[in-house]
């Protein structure tokens, strides 16, 4: 059994769980998804997506002792209780040192009990994403949202927020570039922006009118409406042509994987 303990936001989530479907495939191991809802994930995992064959759902709004890190607050009684009951734990950081050495994971489960705590690929999914399905309501919003594309609509994804190293490196001005360099190009290209900062679509919507799709709703991460939103937004991303994306996001490189995109990373040289 492998029990996946996704964190951080969505596009994090569904990378270590698309990542653990396939760990699971390969070593022929039942797996478990142990949804935390937290300050970064206001919902559950079925507010989003359809069940996934053969995989069982957890749900929490606070992870049992065993699923945590073991650290000095808690005095490492996880990694004892891990140990008593014969887990192997691997960490977001362990997993990762794992794939850096080109080592796979799978090589070293000798373990039938393996928990997995991560917000990264770890392992290889030669079918991504495929396993996920949107649940009807948001499957409905998405199919409302890109009616009108075509093979000339280019996703843009800005990230904003807390993320400093996205707004460090991919200001707005470039993505301003980058639209104005494709409408020479292309004079019939189309834009659907995906953003964080309402700030941004709003100045992005005056500077090119009606050649920039949007949803206006108030960005947050407060609400399931607000994931849900979101999830709406990766999707909508991956029926473009291609994306513009923002570096060190993880959303971009998810709506990208989801359809086997092009994904452009708008950034400083």
């Amino acid at each position: 059994m492998i029990k996946i303990i996704p964190v951080a936001g969505l596009a994090n989530r569904m990378r270590a769980i698309d990542s653990a479907l396939a760990l699971s495939l390969e070593t022929n191991q039942k797996l478990e998804i142990i949804w935390e809802m937290d300050q970064l994930m206001s919902c559950r995992f079925e507010d989003l997506f359809k069940p996934i064959k053969k995989v069982k759902i957890t749900n929490t709004r606070r992870l049992p002792l065993i699923y945590r890190k073991a650290d000095k607050r808690n005095l490492s009684l996880p990694h004892f209780l891990r140990t008593i009951k014969g887990y192997e734990y691997f960490s977001n950081e362990r997993s990762a040192a794992l794939v850096n050495k080109k080592t796979n994971l799978n090589d070293l489960i000798t373990s039938k009990k393996t928990i997995i705590s991560s917000y990264s690929r770890f392992y290889p999914n030669p079918h991504p994403y495929q396993a996920f399905e949107p649940i009807d309501e948001l499957q409905q919003q998405i199919l409302d949202h890109t009616k009108a594309f075509n093979e000339h609509t280019v996703g843009i994804h800005i990230r904003r927020s807390d993320n400093t190293k996205s707004i460090e490196n991919s200001p707005l001005s470039l993505f301003e570039q980058a639209i104005r360099k494709e409408l020479s190009k292309n004079p019939n290209a189309s834009f659907y922006l995906a953003s964080d900062c309402q700030e941004t679509k709003q100045e992005l919507l005056e500077k090119f009118g009606d050649q920039i799709a949007t949803d206006m709703s108030p960005v947050s991460r407060n609400s399931r409406e607000d994931i849900q939103r979101a999830l709406v937004e990766l999707y909508v991303l991956s029926k473009t042509s291609k994306v513009f994306g923002s570096y060190w996001s993880s959303f971009s490189d998810t709506a990208c994987h989801i359809s086997g995109i092009k994904n452009i990373t708008v950034r400083k040289v």
